[in-house]
């Protein structure tokens, strides 16, 4: 990673929204793609924002100013998302019904995003009805789950057998995340993929669709 990409990954991580524009052009004008930098500089930057959140080391307004860093930038690269030829596919996302946390979620959302993926974000507290709807209307090829409490991520073996009930299981697939969660869960409810972070929920996407 050369000494401007540092730069970049530390805007992001650091949360200096004032210089987020300015770095955008200038590594545009250093010709990286708009793959380069969202793969080499923001899911980067966001990763180990998400990293210092865990550790006690970043609290909910770090995520918030370096979310508002995200946005300039994916505002910035969207003119140039139809020249690369990025839209991936589309993933349906939200947090699982009787929880309201939302900063995995939407953490995940920006980065998909910023991946080239349409992202229909549902947002908080999200039923199975929602879920179901917003899979069949939107043609989904993701749906990503997320949740952070042990006494609603029980929920998300609701939402897969609605999937089923509804003939849309075998459209879409299932990614779940949340601090609860791992491996074992993700197999034991029928989901496709566990991701413990948001370059996860990227690297599981890129994959699902390349293998359509």
């Amino acid at each position: 990673m050369n000494d401007l990409m540092k730069q970049f990954v530390a805007i992001v991580e650091q949360g200096k929204v004032e210089k987020a524009d300015k770095m955008v052009n200038a590594l545009l004008d250093e010709n990286y793609s708009v793959q380069q930098i969202v793969h080499e500089g923001l899911v980067i930057g966001l990763d180990l924002v998400g990293q210092k959140l865990d550790e006690g080391e970043y609290f909910l307004p770090d995520l918030v100013i370096s979310g508002e860093v995200a946005q300039i930038v994916l505002e910035k690269l969207k003119p140039h998302f139809a020249k690369e030829n990025l839209t991936l596919g589309t993933v349906v996302a939200g947090t699982v019904y009787g929880d309201v946390h939302d900063i995995g979620l939407n953490l995940v959302a920006l980065t998909l995003e910023g991946s080239g993926f349409k992202v229909v974000n549902l947002g908080v507290n999200t039923s199975k009805e929602s879920f179901i709807r917003a899979v069949r209307e939107e043609g989904a090829d993701i749906l990503a789950m997320s949740a952070l409490l042990t006494t609603t991520m029980s929920y998300m073996k609701e939402v897969i057998q609605a999937l089923e009930e509804n003939n849309l299981r075998d459209k879409v697939k299932i990614i779940v995340g949340g601090a609860p969660l791992n491996d074992e869960y993700a197999a034991v409810i029928g989901a496709d993929a566990y991701g413990a972070s948001a370059r996860d929920a990227v690297l599981f996407a890129n994959a699902f669709v390349a293998a359509k």
